[in-house]
Order: structure tokens, then sequence, then C-alpha cells
């Protein structure tokens, strides 16, 4: 039986004894028809690997050993992974116990994806708040906050498990979501926190080709190159927050619209484009206007459009805020604006000389 820590190169055939860590089902369609295929992580006392399997018995389940005959291993985004397919054999032991030698890649923020299900990552804690929650008539405490290292920033969650505000920490066996179009980390208590020391990161700047997950706490720089026509003064459903054309909102007619800032632009930094939406909080320190100061009549509306055509049209900008993952692409969402100076300018040219990782 080969080990997994032996398991170095693409394979053919081999035979493993297992524990299933983690598995989970999806079902596909192709030209073929339809079908369910099975994937997770195995392991043995000598490490862990994902696997999947085309054919799985229904009686087997997570943290049960198995033996796998005639399995094949093949590297699939760059990580080599087991097959176990229609010329394979799974066979429980049911009176087998195994433990399990959990390793995990290591990861920077700008390169988690949901392709490892869980992962080493290395940062700084920070905006913990703690959050009662039940679940199957279950009482239990949430902590979010968020986990930043010199590539940008996620969201954090612990379920149960307390987190120290500004701990700077080795995290084993954090697990990676995508929600809403944005990377996320979560901890419970089979993960593994373990205090490190290491410079405080700063925030990056990125190339807008760079750009590849939804992630926060990151800098981008470029030139306006189109305003969005619709951009300016508008009303928001305080409920949905979308943008209120009439008086009220179709979905939530009972909620007053509020007044907000809004621009939806395209910034060019000579790699690329992205398309950027900023909001009365990234602006009015940029523009100079308060929402709260402006009446919503046409006179202000179209004054607020002109100011904010001016202030972005063709002007180099600093934009601090979040990478989202949508339909249409990856988007940016700026959480601040600021003008361009030397210091910016210097950083820029720092960027452009820098090979891409």
């Amino acid at each position: 039986m080969t080990k997994i820590a032996e398991i170095k190169e693409e394979s053919p055939s081999l035979n493993l004894t297992v524990k299933i860590v983690t598995v989970r089902e999806r079902e596909y369609e192709n030209d073929k028809g339809k079908g369910t295929y099975y994937f997770g992580i195995i392991g043995d006392e000598t490490g862990t690997i994902p696997f999947t399997a085309w054919v799985f018995p229904p009686t087997v389940r997570q943290n049960d050993v198995v033996e796998l005959r005639n399995c094949s291993v093949k590297a699939y985004n760059e990580r080599l992974r087991v097959y176990v397919n229609s010329r394979s054999e799974v066979v429980l032991r049911p009176n087998d116990t195994m433990e399990v030698l959990r390793t995990y890649v290591e990861y920077k923020v700008k390169n988690l994806t949901t392709r490892d299900q869980y992962v080493a990552v290395s940062g700084i804690i920070s905006g913990i708040q703690e959050r009662k929650y039940s679940k199957d008539g279950k009482e239990g405490i949430v902590y979010n906050g968020f986990f930043r290292d010199e590539t940008g920033t996620v969201r954090l969650s612990s379920f149960g498990v307390k987190l120290k505000e500004g701990l700077k920490a080795k995290i084993s066996g954090a697990r990676v979501q995508e929600y809403r179009g944005r990377i996320r980390i979560s901890v419970n208590e089979n993960s593994v926190i373990t205090p490190v020391e290491f410079p405080e990161p700063q925030i990056p700047l990125y190339r807008i080709t760079e750009l590849a997950n939804g992630i926060s706490g990151i800098e981008i720089s470029g030139i306006c190159v189109l305003v969005g026509e619709r951009s300016g003064l508008i009303m928001r459903c305080p409920e949905c927050r979308r943008r209120v054309e009439g008086d009220r909102c179709e979905e939530h007619p009972g909620e007053t619209p509020v007044k907000d800032l809004y621009a939806y632009f395209t910034l060019e930094d000579g790699t690329s484009t992205i398309q950027v939406s900023a909001g009365k909080d990234a602006m009015k320190g940029y523009t100079g206007l308060d929402v709260e100061e402006l009446d919503y009549t046409p006179e202000e509306r179209q004054s607020v459009s002109e100011k904010v055509m001016e202030k972005f049209l063709g002007k180099p900008v600093l934009l601090l805020g979040e990478s989202v993952m949508s339909g249409q692409g990856l988007n940016f969402r700026a959480l601040e604006v600021h003008p361009v100076d030397k210091n910016v300018i210097s950083r820029v040219e720092s960027l452009m000389k820098r090979e891409v990782n």
C-alpha cells in the first residue's frame, strides 16, 4: 500500500488505505447524460490529499476508513489529486481506525480560491465582533472580523473559538468559501491557531491585470477614462439598497427612500481596465460633496452630476477598496478615493517595474 506522503508525481495506478476526512457530492450534466460525482479530502498518518470519485459506494461516510484499489493520481490546478473511476474499487474497512496527519497548502490572501477547501494562512486578526446565533435549537457564538497579510484582506469567521484582536497568527485548517463574489475564511475547533511574528504588513498596491479574486484591503491607481451618466445624487431603498427611480421601492413600498451619492466609472492603469463603483463615504473626501447637505431637486442633481464628472473623468486617482466577482467579471468597490500625489506616482513607478508573481 502506498502512503500519501509517498505520492510525489502522477501515477496511472496505485492502492491506498485512507480515512475519508471530508466528502461532498455534486451533480453534473454533459452530452452523455446526468450523473453525480464525489470530492473531498482523504488522509492517512502521513498526510492528506484531495480526491475525486466518479464511482463511490453510498455506504461510505465521512471518517470511514477505506481501501482504494487501482486509483490514479493526476495534477489538477497545479496540485496532485487522487481519482477513483469505474476501474477502481472502494472497500470499506468498518473495524479500522486511523489518525490522520492533517497537512495544508499555505496560501497568501491574494491567492485564496475555493479550489482548496482547507488551507493554511498567516496574517493579522482584526475587527472582531461577537454575535450569538441559534441553529437546530442550539445556541452558539460566532466571531466575525478580518484577516490581513501583505497581499490583502479577507473576512474571517470563527464558530465557538474566540479570536484575539490584533493577534499575528498562522491558521492551519482555515476553510475557504466564496460569498457574494468575495473570498472569506472560517475556523472552528479543528483549526489550529499559532501565534507568529512578522513585520506589520502595508496596504498593497496592485496593477489591475494582477487582480484575480474577491479580496479587500487593497489599492489600485489609474485614470478614469469613462464615467457612467447615471452617476451622481440618487435615491436608495434603505432595506434592499437598490436604486429607486420613483418615490418608492417596488420591493419595499413601505420604506422611505434615502439620498445617496454614487459613481460608476472605468479605470485604466496601462495594464488593463476595471469597472469601479464608489458610494457617498468614498466620494465625500474627494469631491467635497456631503449627501446630507444636498437637496434632491432636478437642479441639484444636475449640479452634482457635473461635479462628479469634473472630479473623475480624465483624472488620475488612487482607490482603496475591494475586488468583487460578479456575473460580468471582476469589479472594484472603492471605499476611499484619493488624488494622485508624488508619493503615489513613486509607488506606481515601482509597481510597474515589479515582476508579476
